[in-house]
């Protein structure tokens, strides 16, 4: 499956900082959006499994009733939810746990088609089941917080895929080419994102009311952090406590910023934190680190920023949201098990973590 490709213009890395989580942002008019949300055609994503090999070759069926995605789909996305279950020898829907005797005739364990997912399947952290996407509507709350223009949008112009924003406020005049999503792309990532977040994803079907405020507390967060701006390249007029500033961005990351501390924008996202989430999708997180955080500077973390953010622009997930919903979701969880939280509490948990 082809997919368009943004038109990025990129310059020299200038150095190394951050945006606090708390930052506030010049104030903006709440409007709400009554035109329904399209349905873009949702890209396959990059870490779909390789359909040429099966899945049991890919990881043993040792857990009865554990689920896994595999197989593709004319779309070109992981359609196929596959169960580990007991089967005969004689099931064509079966592969056989690998080493095991086929001939003796045992039911043995095997991957057993569960069924289709019309949405894909999504492969989840390790230690949770793998599941079809689900096909949840767009709160309309999380739509409203989301509406209000970007405050740089101002005297705009196109260009490459994005547009050069010449704007004032807070006293400053600024510059700045931006990629920014639309409203109803940034709520389509948070609410794929909150399955992530695996106390939230507790509530979507037993207590939706505090589901969808946990959901608007993801949404809050990136209006607060963001405005849903995306800086490719320019300034960014900011008052963090001390005075208007104007902050230069290079590649969604401002420029310079502290080891440790350079934040993908959007939804202010450490590398660290991306790590831990892609740790717990099956990679290293100490070679991500070193890759992404190490002795080579913010370059690759900046180039990581930027180049997730133009596969996501032409997608229904972004893997910053779910990463920022994983580590998000963990703190939760480790705090909940502690003791057992209502939903109630399983959302000012989240609003906690989240600075809200």
């Amino acid at each position: 499956m082809m997919r368009p490709r943004l038109v990025l213009l990129f310059a020299t890395a200038l150095g190394a900082a951050c945006t606090a989580n708390d930052e506030p942002r010049p104030p903006v008019s709440s409007t709400k959006s009554s035109e329904p949300l399209p349905t873009p055609e949702r890209a396959a994503p990059t870490d779909a499994p390789d359909p040429g090999v099966p899945l049991a070759k890919r990881e043993p069926c040792s857990t009865a009733g554990a689920l896994r995605c595999a197989g593709h789909g004319p779309s070109g996305l992981t359609d196929i939810l596959y169960r580990c279950e007991a089967a005969p020898s004689t099931s064509k829907e079966w592969e056989k746990k690998p080493g095991a005797d086929r001939g003796s005739g045992a039911a043995e364990l095997g991957w057993v088609r569960e069924r289709a997912c019309p949405d894909g399947c999504q492969a989840m952290p390790s230690g949770r089941d793998d599941r079809c996407n689900p096909q949840s509507a767009v709160p309309p709350k999380v739509l409203e917080m989301l509406a209000p223009k970007p405050y740089v949008e101002v005297d705009c112009k196109p260009e490459g895929d994005g547009k050069r924003c010449s704007y004032s406020t807070l006293g400053l005049s600024a510059e700045v080419l931006v990629v920014d999503p639309t409203a109803e792309q940034v709520a389509r990532w948070i609410v794929d994102a909150a399955a992530f977040a695996e106390p939230l994803e507790a509530l979507r079907e037993s207590d939706r009311k505090a589901w969808e405020k946990g959901v608007l507390a993801f949404a809050r967060h990136v209006r607060m952090q963001s405005s849903r701006i995306f800086p490719m390249k320019g300034d960014i007029v900011e008052d963090m406590g001390g005075g208007a500033k104007a902050y230069a961005f290079d590649r969604g990351v401002v420029t310079p910023c502290e080891k440790g501390r350079c934040r993908c924008r959007i939804n202010s996202l450490t590398a660290r934190a991306f790590c831990r989430f892609e740790e717990a999708m099956g990679g290293a997180f100490e070679a991500c680190v070193s890759r992404y955080d190490g002795p080579s500077g913010d370059e690759p973390w900046r180039a990581r920023c930027a180049e997730n953010h133009t596969r996501a622009m032409q997608s229904l997930h972004n893997d910053h949201f779910r990463a920022k919903a994983f580590v998000v979701g963990r703190a939760v969880k480790e705090a909940c098990d502690k003791r057992r939280c209502s939903p109630d509490e399983v959302v000012r948990a989240i609003e906690k973590e989240l600075g809200g």
